[in-house]
């Protein structure tokens, strides 16, 4: 189980993905309400360290990033019938993707604040008081 706190504005400010229950919850908290989604393991999200699919890495260096030092890396995936490759910003401290692009740059993603710690079970739960969007 997994949670990602947006910052970004738009209307889903927490995700939360709960595979021993099967279900992703989208929160909405200002208007105290939620989604319920059904997770399949073989269509994502996912959380892992490691890219699925993966066929083939090359390390092309190291930057820091965020204050974390990185192994940049192309990383080439297999995605349906055709090989897609990426750009990745692995922290060596926590071995976690900090950044991760598509080579033909129609997209990039950074992940911030990184924290590594232990969190109370309660914020892998539904908020009391939030109501279903159906």
């Amino acid at each position: 189980m997994w949670r990602i706190e947006h910052n970004a504005t738009g209307p889903v400010n927490v995700t939360i993905v709960r595979k021993d229950k099967g279900v992703i919850w989208l929160l909405m908290p200002r208007t105290r309400h939620f989604v319920t989604l059904p997770f399949e393991s073989d269509k994502g999200p996912t959380c892992q360290r490691d890219l699925t699919t993966e066929q083939r890495r090359e390390r092309i260096g190291t930057e820091i990033l965020q204050g974390h030092h990185t192994t940049v890396s192309e990383v080439t995936v297999r995605e349906g019938s055709e090989d897609v490759t990426y750009y990745e910003w692995r922290a060596e401290d926590v071995q976690i993707p900090l950044r991760l692009a598509r080579k033909d740059g129609r997209w990039l993603i950074d992940y911030k604040n990184l924290r590594i710690t232990h969190l109370s079970s309660q914020l892998f739960e539904l908020p009391s008081g939030y109501h279903p969007i159906k």
